[in-house]
């Protein structure tokens, strides 16, 4: 198709001339935003055209979006923008790579604020996080009074039997311990963000971690890592960052997970987003 190869050829001539114009890049950023908003059929505000094409009805969003040839142009977009800070030093842990350290940000002439509500979903979250994690700490103390009283609790919430109720103490005190843990964490990040001000990008990236890490965790006890509340936080992450043209790098795909060990690490940045911007 000559007429498509040679829009193809125009579109990377305009990236290539973005690497050296920042307002160019801008104007394709904003673009992008929308491509990616079509892609995902949400609703994301775009500028009307004269005869608008029909939109096919959303499809279920699944927990992860698998890489496609979009994602990766993104990815490469981005990958060419000015960076702002250095990685840290990586530790091993399994398979997972662990930060030693956070290099300190470098001042940004503007801050980026997102607008915050309360949101039912986040609310659901909240609930259904707290009491897994709750449940999962008493099965991995062994605590059968504690285990019969949030497994209720749990049945109630879910409106079903779900997995968690099967757990046993012989997988191991680690790793139940992480698998409650980051359960806690992402109940956490949840209540932060579900209230009426502002917030920064760090926030909705901290969002990301916690909830690829839930994923992680359950699959780290064998579990298929299905989850509830993973995917409820996933889908109002994707609406969310469409809606406010935000793009998050990390922990958004099937082969990004985040590390399910660092559960304190991101209890820490949790504790400096309240210190600072709560």
């Amino acid at each position: 198709m000559p007429d498509q190869d040679q829009s193809l050829q125009s579109i990377r001539a305009l990236f290539d001339r973005a690497k050296q114009d920042p307002e160019l890049a801008r104007e394709l950023l904003h673009l992008a935003h929308d491509i990616i908003g079509l892609h995902l059929n949400l609703n994301v505000p775009s500028v009307p055209t004269s005869k608008p094409e029909p939109i096919p009805a959303a499809p279920v969003i699944p927990a992860f979006s698998e890489p496609d040839e979009l994602d990766d142009l993104m990815d490469h977009f981005y990958a060419t923008l000015p960076t702002q800070s250095a990685p840290p030093t990586l530790l091993e842990h399994g398979d997972y790579h662990v930060g030693e350290s956070r290099p300190e940000p470098k001042p940004e002439p503007r801050q980026e604020i997102y607008p915050l509500q309360p949101d039912d979903v986040l609310s659901t979250v909240i609930q259904r996080t707290r009491v897994k994690a709750q449940l999962i700490q008493a099965i991995a103390d062994a605590d059968q009074v504690r285990i019969e009283q949030h497994a209720r609790e749990l049945r109630n919430l879910e409106g079903r039997y779900t997995w968690h109720q099967e757990l046993n103490p012989r997988l191991g005190q680690e790793k139940l311990n992480t698998m409650a843990q980051n359960y806690a964490v992402l109940s956490e990040v949840a209540t932060y963000l579900n209230r009426s001000g502002t917030t920064v990008r760090h926030a909705l990236e901290l969002a990301a971690e916690a909830q690829s890490a839930v994923r992680s965790a359950s699959l780290e006890l064998g579990e298929s890592g299905d989850d509830s509340d993973q995917r409820a936080m996933f889908g109002w992450l994707k609406a969310y960052t469409s809606q406010h043209r935000v793009f998050l790098s990390r922990h958004m795909r099937l082969n990004d997970p985040a590390n399910p060990y660092n559960f304190e690490d991101r209890k820490r940045q949790l504790e400096d987003l309240l210190e600072h911007h709560g």
